[in-house]
């Protein structure tokens, strides 16, 4: 198998090609770098659909039972709620997530389709003023929520 494709530090292998050309450890590969480094969890679902195409009904449903069908799924499935909630046409908050620590809700901006709020209530492990620090250094913001696949671009002037 070669590498294809190089994107945001991860190497995937079955970037270009049809995926008729990759072995299944390749896509497997993919699949969970497409879960961890990329967060491009609709590639890796195409990814999963490959492997369930090639695979007999007995390994498939022993595929279904390892730890990279599980977090595969269960990331979809919040993926999936997430767009729920924001394809609601409502001006009302939405809950997007909520456990013991984190309440997270999400309205849509009904004046514009590419933009959202989201408020979120969290049990921080230090002060306020720690944790508001970090907000300011956007250009290390990567390294803290791997979930931003780059920088924040700054509107407006910053003090």
């Amino acid at each position: 198998t070669r590498l294809s494709e190089k994107s945001g530090g991860s190497h995937f292998r079955c970037g270009a090609g049809r995926l008729e050309n990759y072995s299944t450890e390749a896509i497997l590969q993919d699949i969970r770098a497409n879960l961890e480094s990329s967060h491009n969890v609709l590639r890796a679902e195409l990814l999963v659909a490959e492997l369930k195409r090639r695979f007999t009904p007995e390994d498939w449903n022993a595929l279904q039972e390892t730890e990279l069908l599980e977090q595969f799924r269960h990331r979809l499935e919040r993926f999936f709620e997430i767009g729920q909630v924001l394809c609601l046409e409502t001006r009302e908050w939405s809950t997007a997530y909520r456990d013991s620590n984190t309440h997270i809700e999400c309205m849509l901006d009904v004046g514009s389709v590419s933009w959202f709020c989201y408020r979120a209530r969290v049990r921080l492990p230090s002060c306020l003023k720690c944790a508001v620090a970090v907000t300011n250094e956007l250009e290390l913001l990567q390294t803290w929520n791997p979930l931003v696949s780059s920088p924040p671009k700054s509107l407006g002037h910053r003090t």
